[in-house]
Order: structure tokens, then sequence, then C-alpha cells
């Protein structure tokens, strides 16, 4: 493997400087030492050729990570072996100028497509640079990483998880994150293991050997920054960062998040808070570095051979998808540019409204008129049935006739005799008996029937006849629920009741949709408790199915008003029986 350019200081540090540091003691002598010893480094690297603090910081860097990992990372030599403060604001007010310089100078890729042709072709080359400059366009990663630390996990065909930044070393728990890459995923991997069979041993100059192929190969393609009359490896993260934001970032997201993210920019935290594994595992996206790599621009000509789309060009095609972390169902909805109207609402309309945008997670950053077509398109979405269940719904209008006219038979002839006992398969033993199994769904059903039974009766001012609670109600309003339920409990008795009228039906009905939306609006009432007004959940009460056709159609509107209110989406009853049984605390709350 090959090692870094300083394998000299890397002898003189085990050799000489950690052991001697070693026997200092935390006292006047030993601090005097200290800095006497940081003066001779110093010395000895003018003596090499390395007389500014500029070209002294790589030096400087490397001892103070030999001492954080041998000594300790609060070993308190730290404070004596160092640079000085002000060679510090020189050295990075030097930097921000060269940066300055750079975007007053900005730089333009006119053929992206041929960059990552040529490195993909690289990654099958023999010579070691020329493979690392070709994984450093397409990864992004720096030169060290690539060689040494990086770790890259296939997640999709088009996307890795990356272990291994060279700059998050000490913390405790490690960075790890998504990045697009260039090429497929796979072949990122099998390149990094060939890159770690050829690459050398000893001491070689890989910055200087990957600078060389990477001007050989990409000259033609990717211009120099200013100053400069060569390519470089650190080159590469800005190059990587352009392509991938014009090709993989999402319309809706910023691109400074989405570079900050795929170069792993993120927040550097506190010694104490690097303790916390829950903080760690939460870092927030930096843009700290953003201006070092926004070296690069896509050419205006590609531009517009996309038409002007400058973001996400190649979502949607072989394979490419958004990037997990970017993918979320909440990101904020994307809207054309359109003619505005004026809407106007009731003041206490309004509230309701917000209640619904914030359910959908429509930003308060979006504009009214934004957030009012989200909530449209939402609505569209919702009433729009899928032809699946429209088939389901025939299906079941099928099976009604059918066991309709089972029961008819039965009436006539009487009582069926013993069922056979060769019937033993579950459709055969419906047939035989009229009786549908209880499943966990008919169970929940039936719960929900018996409490909103005792919801009409509040609604109606009047006490359920089960409740000893509800005795201060008056006896008028009593006899009245009181007649009112009996004729509900025959309507749901099929063995009992004689038929409705279709008039007594559209009565009922519409008695149950009002008490599912007074369970529903009640406020202790937790959102897995609640249901859809489906035509399934109506059919639990025995109501004809043409009848609850008929009714929840007439009140469509009001029942999709009231579903948007409370966010439920079509299907939502399905919960009831996925692992969540609501059956006790729905009999049991007090209502």
């Amino acid at each position: 493997m090959a090692t870094s350019t300083r394998q000299w200081l890397k002898e003189e540090l085990e050799n000489q400087i950690l052991p001697e540091l070693a026997k200092l003691n935390f006292d006047r002598r030993g601090k005097l030492r200290a800095k006497k010893l940081c003066t001779s480094m110093r010395d000895a690297w003018a003596a090499r050729g390395l007389t500014s603090a500029r070209q002294q910081q790589g030096c400087m860097d490397q001892v103070r990570a030999a001492i954080r990992g041998t000594l300790g990372k609060q070993h308190w030599s730290l404070d004596y072996i160092k640079l000085l403060t002000e060679e510090h604001v020189e050295i990075n007010h030097a930097k921000s100028l060269k940066t300055r310089e750079r975007q007053l100078q900005q730089l333009y890729l006119k053929d992206p497509d041929a960059i990552v042709a040529t490195a993909v072709r690289l990654l099958s080359s023999d010579d070691w640079a020329e493979v690392t400059a070709g994984l450093a366009v397409l990864t992004g990663r720096r030169l060290n990483e690539l060689l040494e630390t990086a770790e890259f996990a296939e997640v999709s065909k088009w996307v890795v998880r990356f272990e291994g930044a060279l700059k998050r070393r000490d913390e405790a728990v490690p960075l790890v994150f998504d990045i697009p890459t260039l090429t497929t995923a796979r072949r990122v991997i099998q390149a990094v293991d060939h890159l770690r069979s050829i690459a050398p041993e000893g001491e070689v100059n890989e910055s200087s050997e990957v600078a060389h192929a990477s001007t050989k190969h990409f000259e033609k393609l990717v211009p120099a920054p200013p100053g400069k009359t060569g390519l470089y490896a650190h080159l590469w993260r800005s190059v990587y960062a352009t392509i991938a934001t014009f090709w993989y970032c999402p319309r809706q997201v910023d691109e400074m998040l989405f570079k900050a993210h795929i170069l792993g920019h993120f927040e550097t935290l506190p010694e104490e808070e690097q303790r916390n594994v829950g903080r760690l595992q939460k870092r927030l996206e930096s843009f700290a570095s953003d201006r070092h790599y926004r070296m690069y621009e896509i050419d205006d000509e590609v531009i517009a051979h996309y038409r002007g789309k400058r973001r996400g060009i190649k979502l949607g095609e072989g394979g490419i998808t958004v990037l997990p972390v970017f993918a979320k169902e909440n990101q904020p909805i994307s809207l054309p540019k359109r003619t505005l109207s004026t809407l106007k609402v009731f003041a206490d309309d309004k509230v309701l409204l917000e209640a619904i945008y914030d359910r959908l997670d429509l930003s308060p950053n979006l504009s009214q008129h934004e957030r009012f077509s989200g909530l449209l398109a939402w609505a569209i979405r919702t009433l729009e049935q899928p032809l699946q269940q429209v088939q389901e719904e025939e299906k079941a209008q099928e099976e009604e006739k059918a066991q309709e006219k089972v029961q008819e038979q039965e009436r006539q002839e009487g009582p069926l005799a013993d069922v056979d006992d060769r019937a033993t398969s579950l459709p055969e033993a419906i047939a035989a008996t009229g009786e549908k199994p209880q499943d966990p769904l008919r169970q929940d059903l039936q719960a929900l029937v018996a409490t909103l039974q005792q919801f009409v009766a509040l609604q109606m001012n009047a006490a359920p006849l089960t409740d000893p609670t509800m005795a201060h109600r008056s006896p008028q309003n009593a006899a009245k629920m009181d007649e009112a339920m009996a004729e509900h409990q025959e309507t749901t008795n099929q063995q009992r009741k004689p038929r409705s009228s279709p008039e007594e039906n559209d009565r009922l009905i519409n008695m149950t949709i009002d008490a599912i939306i007074a369970y529903n609006n009640a406020p202790e009432r937790s959102f897995a408790d609640k249901w859809e007004i489906s035509v399934n959940v109506l059919k639990a009460w025995g109501f004809p199915q043409t009848a609850i056709y008929r009714i929840r159609n007439q009140r469509l509107d009001e029942i999709n008003l009231h579903h948007a209110a409370h966010a439920i989406q079509p299907k939502h009853n399905l919960s009831h029986h996925r692992g969540h049984n609501p059956k006790g605390a729905i009999a049991n709350q007090s209502l």
C-alpha cells in the first residue's frame, strides 16, 4: 500500500518525538521542554524547504494526530505543539483569498458525460494512480480515503453507503452516509478492491502521481483552476459534486444541501456531545465548506440541451432513484407557476384549513395559494378510487346478493339439518351454516357499533339504556332514545328483523354516519382509534349495500372533508387488524 510522502516525519515521530513527549511531566519544566521541541521540529522542517506556516501546516497536523492517537486526545502537550494563532489567521485569510479568486472566475463543464465515461474507463487500468483518479471523479472521495480508509457497501444500483471519512476518525460514532455514484455501485466497489491490490508499497508521492494521471486523461475535458497548470486529486470533489447534483438532485431539494450531504459535510459536535450516540447519529449537514466546492458549474449549452433543467436530469432512468434521505413522503409538493385568483374563506373555516395543512405536512413556508393547491391535489388523489377497490366493491355486491338468496331460501325451507361432516373447508362451512367467521376486523367493528350507539344517545341528549351514569337525562329524551335504539337494534339483528323500508334505512345510515363523525371528532380520540367512513364499515350495521352507496355518495363531499380534517386515508381501517386491536379501548372508554 502506498504511504504518505512524509514517511520521514512518521519515523521521527515513532523514534524521537513521541518517546520524548511521553517522558515529560505536566509541570513548568515539561511545558518549557515541549515548547523547545516544537521550535526544533519547525526549524528542521524549514531546512527541508517548508519555510512558511502554510507549508508546515500539514506536518503539524500529522504530529498532533500522532499525539492524540498515542498519548491521548486531551494530552497537555497539544497546547504547546501547534502553530501560533496569528499563523492560523494568516493561513485562513490566504485560503479565503484564493477561494474568492476562484469564485470570480467560475469554470464550466461542457461535457459531463465524457468526463464520467473517461473515469469509468480508468477503473480497469493497471496503473493505480489512474484508477484512483477515476474513483475520485465517480465518488468524490479523498485520495487517502480511496487508498486506505474508505469502506463502500451497495445500497442500490447507483448508491453506496460510505464509512471512513478521514476528517471524522476521532468521533465516538463513525460518520456513515449514503452517496450516489456516477457509475454503478458494484463497479465502484470492485474498482476499490482492484486499486488496493495494485497500490505500491513504500514511500510514494501519491498526490503527484494522481495529479499527473488526472492531467493526462482529463485536461481537455476539465479546465484547470486559475493559477494552476494542471489538475489534482482534491479537485475531483468539486467536479463530482457538480455532476452528481446535475444528475441526481431532486428539483425540490436545495443544491447546497444536496452537495453538503454527498460530500460528507456534517456539523462537528463539541467534545461533550460526541458522547451522545443519539445526537451523533442525527448530525445535520454543514455549509461552512460549501464555497470551497463551488468551483465548477454545468455549461449553459448543456443546460439548454435539457430544456433548462439544472437538477435531477437522470432520476427515473435505468433504476436511478432519489437518495433515501431526500425521498421522504413529506417533501414539499412541487407546483408549477399558475395564474392566481382570490379565494375567500370564513374566519372559523380558516382555522380548520390550517389544521388540514398541518396534517398534510404542507409547509408554512409555502404561499397560501401553493398550500391550497397541494390540498386540492391530495383531495383528487383521495377521491380517485383505484380500479381494484371498484372491483372489490362489485364482488362484495355479488356476494351479498348470493347470500340474500341463501337466506331467502332458508326462510322458505326452514332451518337446515345437521351440517354434513364432510363439509370441512371454510367456504363449505359458511355455505352450510349461513354464518361468517368472526375475524379481528369484524370484532372491532362490532365494538365500534356498540360504542357509537352510545354516541348517538349523547348526540340526542339522552342516556343509553345500559349506562347508569346518564340517569340525570330527562325522561322525555330517555324515552325517545330508547325507542330510537330499539329500532336501530332491530335493524342490525339479521335473524330477527323484518326487512326495513328504504326510507328507514336511509335515516339509520345517516344517523350512523353522524355518529362516526362525532366519534372521530371527540378531542380525546387518538388517530389510531378513528375510523374511515367506508362502505365496509357501514355494512357492519347490516344496512343494504345499495342504500349505503346511495347515502354515502350523497354525503361524499362532507365525508371527504371530514377525512381530510383528520388525515384519514383510504384503507385506514386496515390498521384495526394489522397488529392494532382497538376493540377494548373503544368498548371501555367514556364518551
